[in-house]
Parts: C-alpha cells; sequence; structure tokens
C-alpha cells in the first residue's frame, strides 16, 4: 500500500510540474506601472498638434525601431480584448540603454495604455535590441490571465553590427516579470523576424533569415516552444539557401489558422519554383505546415503575373530604386476558407521601370486557383523623408476579423494636398466583395509631420457588424518637421479607427442585427461629436445614458419605447471637458456599458 501511494503521489507531482512548465510564471492578475499618457503630457507641449484620433502611448530613444518591414509591433488579442506594443526603452528615462526593450498594453481598446514595469531584455549583459515584434497567444480564447504576450528582435552582436537574436515572454500579458535570452549563434539573423501563436495549443513560433559564418546566402530559421523551458530549433529543407539562392529571403508573415501554421516570403526561388522569374528574379510565396511546424511544404509561389487583370504589373514595387539593393514589401494572412491571401505591392513596367504605375493588390488562392484584386493604384514614391527615411515604402499591412471574413490594408501614400509628405490610409472589404472601399485618411497630418514609419495590428475588433483596425506611427516632437532623421526622442502614438461593415457583406451581421447590442461609437475617440448605434431584439422601452467616470449622469440620450431593430444617436460633447465617459443601453432586463474618449 505504501509503494502504491508512492506510485500516485510521483505521478501526481509529475504531472504538476509537467503542467507548471508550460507556464513562464505564476498567473496573477496584472500589475501595471504609471499610465504612459501621463509620462507623454510631461515631455510633449500643450499645443503638440495630434493626427485625428491617435494619442500618445509611450516614449522611445528613436524611431528607427518602429522602421521596419515584415514585422508586427502591435499586436490585439480578439478575445481577452488586450493591445500591446512592443518598442526599445528611452535611455536614460525609464530605459537602462536604448535598446532596453519595453512593452505597453491597454485594455479599453487603445483608449488608455499602461507601460509594463520591468523590461523583456533587462536580465541580459546586452541591451542592444533593435525592431522588436510580438504576438499574443491565447489557444484557449480566455480573458487576460489566459493570455501569453511573447516577442522576438534582432540585438546587436557589438556596437555596430547586428546578428543575434533575443526573444522573451511575458504570462499573462501585463504581469510585468517577463523571460527572455539571447540566441549567440554562430552567423548572423537578419532583422526581419516574425512572430506568431498558434490558435489552436500554447505553441508559439518565430523565424529569421539566417546568413551562416562561411555562407553568403541565407536560408529562413524555425524556432517554436510551447513553455520556453524548451526551445525546438528547425532548418526546414524546403526553406534551404538552395531554395532562396543568392537574394535570400524578405519575410512577409507568420500566421496560424485551425492548428496551420504559415509563412510567407518574397526571395529569388530557385528555377524548380520560378521557371520563369520577373525582372529583378524576385517573387512571393508561402510555406505551411499541418503538424505544429515539424514538417513544411514547398514553397507554393503566388505568381500574380499569371492573372489577366495583373499580367501588365511586370515585377514587384522597388520603392528605393535609386541604389543597388531592391526595397520589396508585403504581408500575408489566411481567411476562413483556408485560403491564403499576400498583400504586395507591383509596378507596371510595359512604359518605364522608374515611371509605371505602382500598386498595392490581393493575391488570394480560390478553390480553381490564384486570382486577385487591386487595392490601391497610384502609389508615390516619396519615402525618403520623415521617421524611417524611407525604409519601409508604402509598407502595404493586412488584417483581419476573428471571424477572417473581413480584411483591411493600411498602407502609407502622399495625399491629393501634398507632394512631399506622406498620411496613412485604410481600405476594407469582405472575402467575398470584388472592389475594396475608397481609402479613408486616418492620419491627414499637418504639413510638417510625415508619416513614413507605421504598423498596423494583424487582428481587427468585432462588434456586431462594426469593426476597428488598430493603427499606430512613430515621431519626434522636436524638431517638429516633415524632414525629421530619426535620431531623436520618438513617440509612439496609437489609434482605433472603426468602420461599419454592412449586413449584405457578411452573412452573420444578418443575425447580430436582431440581438440586444450596443456597439463602439464612432468615432472613437471623438472631438465633439460621435454616434452610437445599438440593436434590439424585440420592441421595448430603451435608456441610453451618458456618466462621467465618477457615476454622474451627463447626458439622457434616449428614453423611450422603441421597435426591434438597429438604431442611432448622435451625441455632442461640445461643453464636455477631454476625459473618459461611459454610455450605458438599458431595456428589459438587459444592460450593456461601453466606454468612449474625447480629445479636444
Amino acid at each position: 500500500m505504501r509503494v502504491f501511494t508512492s506510485i500516485v503521489l510521483f505521478i501526481l507531482l509529475s504531472i504538476l510540474v509537467s503542467a507548471q512548465q508550460r507556464n513562464i510564471r505564476h498567473k496573477t492578475p496584472p500589475k501595471l506601472d504609471e499610465p504612459a499618457t501621463v509620462i507623454e503630457k510631461k515631455y510633449l507641449s500643450d499645443n503638440f498638434p495630434l493626427s485625428n484620433n491617435y494619442i500618445p502611448v509611450e516614449t522611445m530613444t528613436n524611431a528607427y525601431s518602429f522602421a521596419q518591414i515584415g514585422i508586427t509591433p502591435l499586436y490585439f488579442d480578439s478575445y481577452s480584448g488586450v493591445l500591446a506594443l512592443v518598442h526599445r526603452g528611452w535611455a536614460d528615462h525609464y530605459a537602462k540603454s536604448s535598446g532596453e526593450i519595453w512593452y505597453n498594453i491597454s485594455t479599453d481598446f487603445g483608449i488608455s495604455w499602461s507601460r509594463v514595469p520591468g523590461s523583456i531584455d533587462g536580465t541580459q549583459l546586452q541591451t542592444l535590441g533593435r525592431y522588436p515584434n510580438m504576438s499574443i497567444s491565447n489557444p484557449t480564447k480566455g480573458p487576460i490571465s489566459a493570455t501569453r504576450a511573447f516577442f522576438v528582435w534582432p540585438e546587436l552582436k557589438d556596437a555596430n553590427d547586428l546578428g543575434w537574436l533575443g526573444y522573451g515572454a511575458d504570462q499573462p500579458a501585463g504581469l510585468g516579470s517577463p523571460y527572455s535570452a539571447l540566441d549567440k549563434s554562430n552567423g548572423y539573423y537578419n532583422t526581419q523576424m516574425m512572430a506568431w501563436a498558434d490558435d489552436k495549443t500554447q505553441e508559439v513560433f518565430w523565424t529569421s533569415g539566417f546568413y551562416p559564418p562561411t555562407d553568403v546566402d541565407a536560408h529562413l530559421k524555425l524556432f517554436k516552444t510551447d513553455d520556453f523551458a524548451t526551445i525546438d530549433t528547425l532548418n526546414p529543407p524546403q526553406w534551404s539557401d538552395s531554395v532562396f539562392e543568392n537574394g535570400g529571403n524578405i519575410g512577409i508573415g507568420g500566421c496560424a489558422f485551425n492548428g496551420v501554421q504559415y509563412v510567407g516570403a518574397i526571395g529569388t526561388f530557385n528555377a524548380t519554383l520560378v521557371p520563369n522569374p520577373p525582372p529583378g528574379g524576385y517573387l512571393v510565396g508561402y510555406s505551411k505546415s499541418t503538424d505544429q511546424g515539424k514538417t513544411w511544404s514547398s514553397f507554393k509561389m503566388a505568381d500574380w503575373r499569371n492573372i489577366t487583370k495583373f499580367s501588365h504589373y511586370e515585377t514587384l514595387f522597388d520603392f528605393i530604386n535609386t541604389d543597388d539593393l531592391v526595397s520589396y514589401q508585403g504581408s500575408m494572412g489566411v481567411d476562413k476558407n483556408n485560403h491564403v491571401h499576400i498583400i504586395v505591392s507591383v509596378t507596371d513596367t510595359t512604359t518605364d521601370i522608374n515611371h509605371g504605375t505602382n500598386s498595392i493588390i490581393d493575391i488570394f488562392e480560390t478553390d480553381a486557383g490564384w486570382d486577385g484584386t487591386i487595392v490601391y493604384s497610384g502609389l508615390n514614391t516619396a519615402y525618403s523623408s520623415g521617421p524611417g527615411l524611407g525604409l519601409m515604402g508604402p509598407n502595404a499591412e493586412l488584417a483581419f476579423d476573428s471571424t477572417h471574413s473581413v480584411m483591411a490594408v493600411q498602407f502609407i501614400n502622399t495625399p491629393a494636398s501634398s507632394a512631399t509628405r506622406n498620411d496613412l490610409f485604410l481600405t476594407y472589404k469582405s472575402i467575398t466583395d470584388s472592389v475594396w472601399s475608397t481609402p479613408v485618411n486616418m492620419t491627414n497630418s499637418a504639413a510638417t509631420i510625415n508619416n513614413t514609419s507605421a504598423h498596423l495590428a494583424p487582428c481587427l475588433k468585432k462588434d456586431g457588424y462594426q469593426y476597428t483596425a488598430f493603427s499606430a506611427f512613430c515621431y519626434s516632437p522636436i524638431p517638429y518637421d516633415s524632414t525629421y532623421d530619426g535620431n531623436n526622442t520618438a513617440v509612439l502614438y496609437c489609434a482605433p479607427y472603426s468602420f461599419t461593415y454592412g449586413a449584405t457583406g457578411v452573412n452573420d451581421h444578418v443575425n447580430a442585427l436582431n440581438n440586444f447590442n450596443l456597439f463602439q461609437n464612432y468615432p472613437n475617440p471623438f472631438n465633439p461629436g460621435t454616434t452610437i448605434t445599438y440593436s434590439l431584439p424585440q420592441r421595448n422601452n430603451v435608456s441610453l445614458k451618458v456618466y462621467d467616470v465618477l457615476g454622474r449622469e451627463i447626458a439622457n440620450l434616449v428614453d423611450a419605447m422603441q421597435e426591434a431593430g438597429s438604431h442611432s444617436v448622435n451625441f455632442n460633447a461640445s461643453k464636455l471637458a477631454t476625459g473618459l465617459y461611459i454610455y450605458t443601453l438599458r431595456s428589459g432586463n438587459n444592460t450593456i456599458s461601453k466606454k468612449m474618449m474625447l480629445i479636444k
């Protein structure tokens, strides 16, 4: 009996230890630092003009940390509602060095932010991180306590040479007790490191192009783990240097959907994959794994030239065509039909490679092969000023909602009112639409701001038939001009951009209109007017009121009997002060409240 008891205790202890190894830290409620916006008010002048709804989130040493293609420094988890932004620290202000990696989180969809205590790589002897990006793991689709925020970044091997790889995690997001480590392999990792989480298990993945010390050709290297106690390092033969040949590779993203892992890249693929390469030799494709990254398929090429409507676009858009290097960029996602979408910029070279039309296109799979749509036509080439010095070009980035039915693309381009500076634009559609919406200028910045360094969170917030994209850019208020070169202390700005997509576009919107729903006001933040939309399942007495954060009633917008269906009401806050307000909808035994932000 004593032996049997010992065996049982041993088994139980083994199970407990195994379970604990899957956690980086014990799960405790997040402990957050002083709100970053308080710090920013000390740093920014009162008259610093913000771009539309963008609010300051954090400071960092300079803007170059944000100026990299193929990364995701901004991430939204649609299940826990956590929005997070990773960045380099501001040395001598809150970070020990300019390369120390920090992050901020928001639990109210970008209205307010908090700096997470403790740096990600602060335990390392080297704190020389650059270009960090992140993802959030939440396979159970639970609250913030079920999440894991994880990060990956290139690290300087010495003062002038990137080549190491840093990675870290914080569990749950916002805990402020991060784990971190460095990979100091003999060779060189590139700066386009991609991070993503499986949507079915606790496994997380990251990849990077790797140049061995004795070879000038790069291959893609894969890392995966479910507990950070053991890191699996893989070199899939389908990603070898012989596949990419002497052009190396440019990452366009990694993602998971229905337990399948996807990795996209631009490269000079060998003749087996690309027997008829375009001018310049570069094409785009993706590789996938159905066994948690153990084995991978050969790259499937998305050759837009074989799609009739795109046949005149002969090559990828080189947004810096004045040097001997290529400057290409792309983004990737998967729709609800398990079809891959690849967003790239291409050039019509039939007239002149330097003066042809530059367009963003969506190349997507169908059951019959590849098809595509034009996202935007008429990209400019004025990307050399402002933060990043043109390193990102149009940086067209793709986001999907949680159902993978609605997609949005953010890109950088010159507005009609200017020939020398850039703003951020957003366009969207459902996966069944053939035409994208008219692009909206999200920043509409002053003439002295040049938005050339920006990112889009790859996940949209879905609230019935209202969707929200999360956008971020960086800039420096000192000096505050369009030729800012990135060396000065920069401020990170973020904004939610909401749009309504009608019931004719996505099937599940029809049911949403017949439920008791209160949707996020639009615009939000707002000044001074905003629209609040809600839906009722049946005829009933309705109350819609606005309160301040102390619970005092500010406005009584609706107090009447209303019919079933969708309703909207306008709220004018011209007499109110800047701040956070709560609006509450009551009907019968149902009550819903949401937050909104007034910024004057």
